[in-house]
């Protein structure tokens, strides 16, 4: 189980780490090029003088969170008028330095927190950027190095489907029940609807099929 923690960065370092309300437009993919937890990285983050800063660090077991998707970070490294630095949620992804199981895991949990942070803003894969993207950096370096930005982008593109799919799942489930039944499809005529049914019943995927009259 993935633990979520909000550990904010107080209010007076603001002015440093945060200082501007953000619309945000994009997600900025990072690699920690270090070893340490997303814990340690955060408290790294917030303790330090400088004006670097990140929404949020994952790694093999929690996602933790120290800003506001609604303030900009400085991440980016395009300047402090930077469309990456005033616009991007920036998600770090940690232990990239040494990579094994402990970085695959902080990766996959990286997958699946950005497929629902695209869900939640009905955003697409489109919206994804590389650190590189913004100032040359090569970073992620760990997903760059191994040519796998392609790989991990349609990770999270199948991530995505299945959080929309789960979005709009309705169930009505007796207790006790052993048996369930699937209605899908949106017709604009009985007849359409009909047809549609006769089709799925002589596929023989189905035992039956419901048609439901709405009034929308």
């Amino acid at each position: 189980m993935v633990q979520f923690i909000e550990k904010w960065i107080g209010s007076a370092q603001y002015a440093k780490k945060s200082p501007y309300a953000m619309k945000a437009e994009t997600i900025t993919v990072h690699n920690t090029a270090n070893d340490a937890s997303a814990l340690r990285e955060i408290d790294y983050m917030t303790t330090n003088d400088r004006y670097v800063s990140f929404h949020t660090a994952i790694d093999d077991v929690s996602i933790v969170q120290a800003i506001p998707y609604t303030r900009n970070a400085f991440h980016a490294g395009d300047g402090a008028n930077g469309e990456g630095n005033r616009s991007s949620i920036s998600i770090e992804i940690c232990y990239s330095k040494s990579g094994g199981a402990r970085y695959k895991q902080a990766e996959e949990n990286a997958v699946q927190y950005i497929a629902v942070l695209l869900a939640e803003r009905n955003w697409g894969v489109d919206r994804l950027r590389q650190h590189y993207h913004w100032s040359k950096k090569n970073c992620p370096h760990r997903i760059r190095d191994e040519k796998r930005w392609a790989s991990f982008v349609a990770r999270i593109e199948a991530a995505l489907r299945t959080q929309r799919f789960h979005q709009h799942m309705h169930y009505s489930v007796v207790e006790g029940a052993n048996a369930f039944r699937v209605q899908s499809g949106k017709y604009t005529t009985k007849e359409a609807a009909e047809q549609a049914a006769g089709k799925a019943l002589a596929s023989g995927a189905l035992h039956y099929v419901t048609i439901i009259g709405v009034k929308e």
